[in-house]
């Protein structure tokens, strides 16, 4: 089936909104940007990477520009779409990710949505949905009009947004949002920590779940048992490490990420990656050799 590629040149303005009533089947694609999907009016089907999951009046959801996705079946649909750029909004992301419920919603949850069936998606309340809705009404005027100093009004607007969404969702009394905060706490936590030792027990303890439903729920949400997602993570910082330093020693990167045996790395890094670490690096080595020459 053929996937169609939507792009939007960005100018000043890093993000736009789009609000569609009576909102159409539409085709799979992907696009150049991210956005944020809010459904004002109605309901429909949202296809995302050959998943389907029902939407309805109130939920709000993100989409990550990479991901296939359409709507289905719409009926009555008025759906509003945010759209952002993905390196704009990083320097966004250094600023709020330590908002409860930010990772949550940006990052973990799309990410992960296959594996909790979109249950952990936000919900708005009925006002919820208008204090929303009067901020996108304010972003839309200044997008029509372009009023003077537009750019730092809307970008106000847009972060606005992002905070109301993140406490609601932080707020929200769903037990997929409540679990996917949990874990996304858990997963934050393994990022800045990843070389230190890290333990089913500890990690449980830091979200406050006993550890059989710590373990229960991260896999039902990540795909991936919490140590072997730690095994991963360390990993992936090693290829990361070696590349950045490739003069580095295995062992000393085999030590810097977390790993007390190197035979074990090793065997790890190979499953993983495809290659040894030696060949890893020596090839890291043989590229940065060529860059000097040029």
């Amino acid at each position: 089936m053929k996937i169609e590629q939507l792009f939007h040149k960005f100018s000043d303005q890093y993000c736009v909104i789009d609000i569609r009533e009576n909102q159409p089947s539409s085709r799979l694609h992907t696009h150049n940007y991210d956005e944020i999907a809010i459904v004002l009016k109605g309901s429909g089907i949202n296809v995302v990477d050959k998943n389907s999951y029902p939407i309805m009046r109130g939920d709000v959801f993100v989409i990550h520009g990479t991901q296939v996705h359409k709507i289905i079946k719409p009926k009555n649909l008025t759906l509003v779409n945010i759209i952002y750029e993905r390196n704009k909004f990083d320097e966004i992301k250094k600023q709020l990710n330590a908002l409860p419920g930010f990772n949550a919603l940006f990052v973990y949850e799309p990410i992960y949505r296959k594996h909790h069936d979109f249950k952990a998606k936000l919900h708005l309340s009925s006002r919820q949905i208008e204090n929303i809705r009067n901020l996108l009404l304010e972003f839309k005027e200044e997008q029509d009009t372009q009023k003077p100093g537009v750019i730092y009004v809307v970008e106000s607007i847009f972060k606005q947004i992002i905070v109301k969404l993140c406490r609601s969702y932080h707020q929200s009394d769903n037990p997929g949002t409540k679990g996917m905060l949990k874990i996304s706490s858990a997963i934050d936590y393994m990022e800045k920590h990843f070389a230190e030792k890290i333990t089913i027990e500890s990690l449980s303890d830091l979200v406050e779940m006993p550890k059989t439903t710590f373990r229960w729920t991260f896999k039902k949400i990540t795909g991936s048992s919490p140590i072997d997602y730690l095994i991963h993570l360390r990993i992936e910082k090693a290829a990361e490490m070696m590349r950045e330093k490739p003069k580095q020693h295995v062992i000393d990167v085999c030590l810097n990420v977390g790993f007390e045996n190197t035979g074990y790395f090793a065997r790890k890094f190979g499953e993983i990656i495809g290659t040894t670490p030696i060949n890893y690096l020596k090839k890291q080595r043989e590229m940065e050799k060529r860059l000097k020459l040029r």
